[in-house]
């Protein structure tokens, strides 16, 4: 049976069914925009650029002075009231601009600024949405949400581009740059990868293949991208981490109190151990409450209003709730270090030294569950599980030799279930048996397995440089000196909670948003703009605008796709494609857990149907066709199903067949594909063969569990009681005989390979 952690670890499953400082404090004299309430840089001048000039500040009456015939004076009209008054109402100053008669800098700068909300309501949504309409009510809807939103702050984005005439900005950032080559591996790990549908798409509820990393990479870029020019404004991010931290705490609290209006269960069935709160599990919501932890530190102590650090005070303490209340150490750990990195990070001490700190401590951590593993450590609660430190040690030796084995390139993202059974210890395969773990609970491992040395050097370049400018940045920068630290700590709670954790989707963004943080703050090229007394500059451009050249560029004429609303049009033409298309796989998740609750009734043509339309809308998922297969299986013998028992098991051995298609080494598909086949055998006895074949495969991939091998030693002896030729009978129950004894001596510790 699966110890504590592989349950904490596992996907939980609703109704039995498996499922394998403060706010940014604006400037009281800053104009303040009529649509969004934040500053904006000046007041619009709708009027040709050569006509006016900057209106002079009101003064005080005076005498009129003579002017000087050296130096006569320029008369400059006074600006009309109904063009320098910025109406309230925002949809005519939108229509103009776009038609070409206002000035496109200013709904630029406006587009950016809503980019960037859509952004920090990114980092504040996706750790806390979930929907238990779905079978993944999780992962997967964190990682549409995620989608969704980051599409439209790309368009945004790039609309504003367009508008001001700049063009996509790429951020000139060695992070940046270090985050691409990260990509650029997974990208070459899934290209040599024996499976590259499965590492593009990842696995139903974990979503670490390359299309994700490529997704995290593109929020680190547009978050650099549009906060380049505003930095001070990155304390929205820290503020959204610590208010989602708030709310993710409140719901762990709350189901610990009984007041949760849904039903959660485990893989097994049964109420959740611990509160799984909002990330579905209790260990992964711990390990995000750790993370936002310094965050939640560093708004209390950068509050200047009673009331404010007091709800801050507060939301320390929710969050410390439900660290408790979760008891998952690898958050607890998080939280830890964060908030002392957040100190050391603030302090005059030597960079140098602070690294060597922070990587001495990951050492130590490292090294700590083969210090305190216990093996013999049966208990599932308290702080002090000695059991789960031991498994930790298990899976990570077969991670490391799984690295090893192809050791540049790694065997791709996504392919670590595979191709665990291979290389699991003997205990782990005695132990667990068919409990297969799908990640190594280690990121750095993770990343070794999935790209290779290569790419866990070039993930620890990104992340060991990124700290490297936090710890220098103390006296570099000691005007933002505590809110350049708090990323640099997130970034090192990340870091700890993933030396025991999985990088599922809200616990990744976090690490990605952290190293865009850093970007944002330190990585900033000589040649950039620095940041006027607001904390802001023009965001609008690349540089600021020439004047002289205002009157060519009113003049030059413009390509039919440079105008404005074609741009616009394109824009959401295309993000509306993109969304789409990210919709897609939730979409299907509706089905299947409308046919999921439906299935227990019976045989229904309108729950094979919407089985059907899951595989239709995500047709490169396998777990969809190993549930339509199960339900084939299941009503094989129901009297109102339209078709014979032997007609549903061989559709619903086709599917099985399909789903191992989309990943070739998944035992479970096999062993499923084997029992239907086994059904069919009772039948007709060329079946037994292919249940044969299924099994004999099952015990290649796993050679060292003794379940694998019991299966394989029934399916023999049933053949055998069918079979009639007696040569073959004597065959079959002498290979039934050496499979039961493999499992035996496997059970006892003898190692047969």
């Amino acid at each position: 049976m699966p110890n504590e952690d592989e349950r904490r670890d596992a996907p939980n499953q609703r109704g039995g069914h498996q499922a394998p400082a403060d706010a940014p404090i604006l400037e009281p004299s800053a104009p303040t925009d009529p649509i969004l309430g934040e500053p904006r840089p000046s007041e619009p001048i709708f009027a040709e650029p050569e006509r006016f000039a900057e209106p002079e500040r009101e003064q005080p009456e005076r005498a009129p002075e003579r002017a000087q015939p050296s130096q006569p004076r320029t008369a400059v009209p006074a600006p009309e009231r109904e063009v320098t008054q910025q109406t309230p109402a925002a949809v005519p100053v939108w229509l103009a601009t776009l038609w070409g008669s206002g000035d496109p800098r200013l709904v630029a700068t406006t587009v950016q600024r809503v980019a960037r909300y859509i952004l920090t309501t990114a980092v504040l949504v996706v750790p806390v949405v979930f929907d238990p309409r779905t079978n993944d009510a999780f992962n997967l809807t964190k990682m549409t949400t995620l989608w969704v939103l980051v599409v439209l702050a790309a368009g945004a984005w790039w609309f504003s581009s367009r508008l001001s005439r700049s063009g996509p900005f790429f951020p000139r950032s060695r992070i940046v740059v270090a985050a691409l080559a990260v990509l650029g591996v997974t990208a070459l790990s899934t290209l040599m990868g024996p499976n590259r549908t499965l590492s593009f798409h990842g696995l139903y509820h974990r979503y670490e293949g390359l299309a994700s990393i490529a997704l995290y990479v593109g929020l680190l870029i547009l978050l650099v991208a549009l906060y380049r020019r505003r930095p001070g404004s990155f304390s929205q991010i820290a503020v959204a981490i610590g208010a989602a931290g708030g709310v993710v705490g409140t719901y762990v609290v709350f189901q610990r109190l009984g007041l949760d209006p849904f039903n959660w269960q485990e893989l097994g069935g049964g109420e959740p151990t611990f509160p799984i709160g909002n990330l579905g599990n209790s260990s992964f919501t711990a390990a995000y409450l750790g993370i936002t932890a310094p965050f939640v530190l560093y708004l209390f102590l950068s509050s200047k209003l009673r009331g404010t650090r007091v709800v801050w005070a507060g939301v320390g303490g929710i969050v410390l709730a439900g660290l408790l209340l979760t008891q998952g150490r690898a958050g607890i750990l998080a939280a830890l270090a964060g908030c002392v990195a957040l100190l050391l990070f603030t302090s005059r001490m030597n960079a140098v030294r602070k690294m060597a700190l922070v990587a001495a401590a990951l050492l130590v951590l490292a090294v700590m569950p083969f210090v305190i593993g216990d093996p013999t450590d049966r208990s599932e609660e308290g702080l002090f599980r000695a059991g789960t430190a031991s498994y930790r040690t298990e899976v990570w030796g077969a991670s490391w030799r799984m690295s090893m084995s192809r050791p540049l390139l790694g065997w791709g993202p996504e392919s670590y279930f595979g191709q665990y059974g291979t290389f699991r210890s003997p205990s782990d395969a005695r132990r667990l048996g068919l409990s297969l773990t799908d990640k190594p609970h280690n990121i750095f491992l993770g990343w070794s397995t999935a790209t290779g040395l290569i790419g866990l050097g070039t993930y620890l370049f990104l992340v060991g440089s990124a700290l490297m400018l936090v710890a220098g940045a103390a006296t570099r920068n000691p005007a933002r000196r505590r809110l350049i630290a708090v990323f640099g700590a997130g970034l090192v709670a990340y870091l700890v909670q993933g030396m025991y954790s999985i990088d599922v989707p809200s616990l990744a963004m976090m690490g990605w948003v952290a190293l865009a943080g850093i970007a944002v703050l330190v990585d900033r090229r000589g040649g950039e703009q620095e940041a006027d007394e607001d904390g802001d500059v023009d965001e609008a451009s690349d540089a600021p605008p020439d004047p002289s050249s205002a009157e060519t560029e009113q003049s030059r004429p413009r390509s039919w796709f440079a105008q404005p609303w074609v741009s616009g049009a394109t824009v959401v033409v295309v993000a509306l494609v993109a969304i789409g298309v990210g919709v897609g796989p939730l979409r299907a998740d509706y089905a299947i857990r409308t046919a999921q609750q439906r299935a227990p009734q019976g045989w229904s043509s309108d729950v094979m149907a919407l089985y059907e339309k899951a595989i239709g809308l995500d047709p490169r998922e396998a777990a969809y066709r190993g549930l339509a297969g199960a339900y084939l299986e299941t009503v094989a013998d129901d009297s109102a199903a339209p078709f014979t028992s032997a007609t549903a098991l061989r559709r619903s051995a086709a599917f099985y067949e399909d789903a191992v298609g989309l990943q070739p080494r998944n035992v479970y598909f096999m062993i499923n594909a084997a029992r239907v086949y086994t059904q069919l055998g009772a039948g007709d006895e060329r079946f037994f063969s292919d249940a044969d074949g299924w099994l004999g495969e099952v015990v290649t991939l796993d050679p060292l569990n003794p379940q694998a091998h019991d299966l394989y030693a029934d399916l023999l002896h049933q053949w055998s009681e069918e079979a009639e030729d007696e040569d073959e009978v004597a065959e079959l129950r002498e290979r039934s005989q050496t499979q039961a004894e493999i499992a035996r001596g496997l059970r006892a510790g003898r190692v047969i390979r």
